[in-house]
């Protein structure tokens, strides 16, 4: 198989550079490196042509959010005859020979459209930040399965899962083909869990390969994250709940998943409040001091 990796920069030159540096040595030299220069203007560009001169840098000329930036990225890996594409999240950092077990599943399995290893923290790698994704449509949300939980071996098993993350996912083409790309509406959330349903709803299988693994080092990415894939930390959250459940749910799943999310909007609403008292209390400014220079 032809595979090519693209690598999703979005953290500035650093951090970019600090993932495509982590890659050197482990992949194998026939494996063309993409960065999707998703409209940046901090030197991030500058940085990876002068330090890694054999990374295609795609430029895109203005900012096209996460699914846009990778739609443009398959395209172009797609229009090169590629036959599968690893998307790569800036902050995640392969283990060595994490590449042959999610070819492996390729190779074996003609139906799969994605593949996702097992992904640990990188700040303490015995637990899990993804191993598998479990989609609750009751309550329209979609958890990482064993996030935050000890790496014990109960998650050792490849197999079938109901999403894959684009934190670390290997793609076939096929799957580009007939599911079609990202959605992009969906702003900032839930973009691979509405793509790994949709490849589902035409025949297709999505699948969790433990025995590749990589280390996933986001900021916010920690061992409190519990169960919770996408932590109800804004509104786009919860808009991408309800569009998840609208596109791909059931009639009757909606008297329980409308009442669930206007409640999980106001404890965020709630949460973001109270904590903002915290961080500002909200005494009253003080009278104008002098000026010793009047």
């Amino acid at each position: 198989m032809q595979i090519s990796v693209n690598v999703l920069g979005r953290r500035g030159p650093e951090a970019t550079s600090a993932c495509l540096a982590h890659l050197r040595g482990r992949l194998p030299e026939d494996v063309h490196i993409r960065l999707l220069d998703d409209g940046s203007h901090d030197g991030t560009r500058e940085a990876v042509a002068a330090a890694f001169p054999t990374v295609e840098i795609v430029r895109l000329p203005y900012e096209n959010g996460f699914a846009g930036a990778h739609n443009r990225g398959l395209c172009r890996a797609f229009a090169a005859l590629d036959d599968a594409v690893l998307l790569l999240s800036v902050d995640s950092r392969p283990v060595a020979g994490f590449l042959p077990p999610l070819l492996e599943v390729m190779k074996m399995r003609p139906r799969a459209a994605f593949v996702s290893p097992k992904i640990l923290l990188a700040r303490d790698p015995g637990r899990l930040w993804y191993a598998g994704g479990v989609i609750d449509w009751w309550r329209g949300h979609a958890a990482q399965r064993g996030a935050g939980t000890a790496d014990d071996g109960r998650f050792d098993r490849p197999e079938t899962t109901d999403f894959a993350t684009a934190a670390a996912m290997l793609v076939r083409r096929q799957a580009f083909d007939r599911a079609g790309p990202m959605d992009e509406s969906y702003v900032s959330h839930l973009h691979d869990v509405d793509w790994s349903v949709r490849a589902r709803e035409v025949g297709m299988e999505v699948h969790y390969q433990p025995r590749s693994r990589v280390l996933y080092d986001a900021p916010g990415a920690g061992v409190n994250d519990a169960w919770s894939a996408l932590p109800t930390t804004d509104r786009a959250l919860h808009r991408s709940r309800l569009r998840l459940v609208a596109n791909h749910g059931r009639w009757y799943h909606w008297p329980s998943v409308a009442p669930r999310v206007a409640a999980d909007a106001t404890t965020t609403a709630v949460r973001g409040w109270r904590q903002r008292e915290v961080a500002a209390p909200g005494a009253k400014p003080g009278p104008t001091p002098p000026n010793p220079e009047a």
